[in-house]
């Protein structure tokens, strides 16, 4: 289904889910994802995948490979994701 639409047919519009957003003073959701090699010597190799309310992509496991201008990119890749900062 396209986001928003749920059911066998697509049909149905989905009901808003979360906190209203003009609530004041709140804190923006914070994820941190760490990945590590127990050897010294080791390299990860392959992906991880994300999957957010139904949206996905997949970023390097070895945390070199990938950018802070990548993250923001494949975070704000998805369609229910609207600005991301990567440290």
């Amino acid at each position: 289904c396209d986001w928003g639409y749920t059911g066998s047919d697509c049909s149905l519009r989905m009901c808003p889910k979360g906190d209203d957003p003009l609530t004041e003073n709140q804190y923006y959701r914070m994820i941190n994802v760490t990945t590590n090699a127990t050897a010294v010597s080791a390299n990860l190799n392959g992906t991880f995948e994300v999957t957010f309310d139904g949206h996905s992509f997949e970023f390097p496991a070895n945390a070199s490979k990938w950018t802070a201008s990548d993250c923001e990119a494949s975070w704000e890749s998805l369609d229910n994701v609207h600005d991301v900062r990567c440290t």
